[in-house]
């Protein structure tokens, strides 16, 4: 979360200033919050102070924003909108990228090797009852 504005986290508007109030109002300390949330006190604390550089990025600010906004009685879309206008708004036609490529490793001698006593030792399994079956049927 780079480039992010400094802000003091107390201007009314901002999201941070305005869940502590409600989460204050409803009595709540921001341990029972973040246990009730499931997520860490570090992370209730960055939201009140407006201090995203905890979270890993906007799309998780956002969510936790509405997240933690519902979870006081508060109305999360407003102030997702709120940490929209402060922050800006996530690019959504970017193209996505995968993070991680498709590797093919080479195959190894000894992968071929372990295939084939897997197979033998499956074909021994199944053969030994059957042949004990036809020993004690022909006695």
């Amino acid at each position: 979360m780079e480039n992010q504005p400094e802000l003091d986290g107390q201007s009314p508007g901002f999201p941070g200033h305005l869940l502590r109030q409600a989460r204050e109002k409803y009595g709540l300390t921001q341990q029972e919050a973040a246990r009730n949330l499931h997520l860490t006190s570090k992370v209730i604390n960055a939201i009140e102070e407006d201090d995203f550089k905890l979270i890993p990025s906007f799309v998780f600010a956002r969510g936790y924003i509405r997240s933690y906004a519902h979870h006081v009685g508060s109305d999360g879309q407003a102030l997702v909108a709120e940490f929209d206008a402060a922050y800006g708004v996530p690019n959504n036609t970017a193209k996505l990228t995968s993070g991680i490529p498709h590797v093919s490793q080479p195959s190894q001698l000894g992968d071929t090797w372990v295939k084939l006593i897997t197979i033998v030792f499956v074909i021994g399994l199944i053969a030994a009852p059957i042949a004990w079956w036809q020993s004690q049927n022909s006695s």
